[in-house]
C-alpha cells in the first residue's frame, strides 16, 4: 500500500502495533495517509520503519533500512532514547 507521511509528530497510540511498537500507550507518533483514498493511520516510528522495511507500505522516494531500529526507554513512560545516546552522568 502506498502511504504519505503527514510530517507531524503528536502524542497518541499507534494504530499498527507491530511486535516492535513503541506507542502501545500514549507516546510520540505521526500520521500517514493512504494513497489513493487519504485514510489517516496513526503510527509510531518503529512500526512505520517496519512496515516500509517489510514492503507492506511504500513511501515514495524512501529507501527502506536494512537494520532494525531499536530504542531503550528510561523510567519515564513514553520517553525514548535512540541508540548511541551517551548516558547522563
Amino acid at each position: 500500500m502506498r502511504v504519505e507521511p503527514a510530517g507531524v509528530v503528536m502524542t497518541g497510540t499507534c494504530s499498527v502495533q507491530t511486535n516492535r511498537c513503541v506507542a502501545r500507550t500514549p507516546a510520540p507518533i505521526t500520521a500517514v495517509w493512504t494513497l489513493p483514498g487519504s485514510r489517516q493511520i496513526d503510527v509510531c516510528s518503529a512500526c512505520l520503519d517496519e512496515q516500509v522495511r517489510t514492503g507492506a507500505w511504500i513511501v515514495e522516494g524512501a529507501r527502506p533500512s536494512t537494520a532494525r531500529s531499536s530504542f531503550v526507554t528510561d523510567q519515564t513512560p513514553g520517553t525514548m532514547i535512540p541508540p548511541g545516546t551517551p548516558k547522563a552522568e
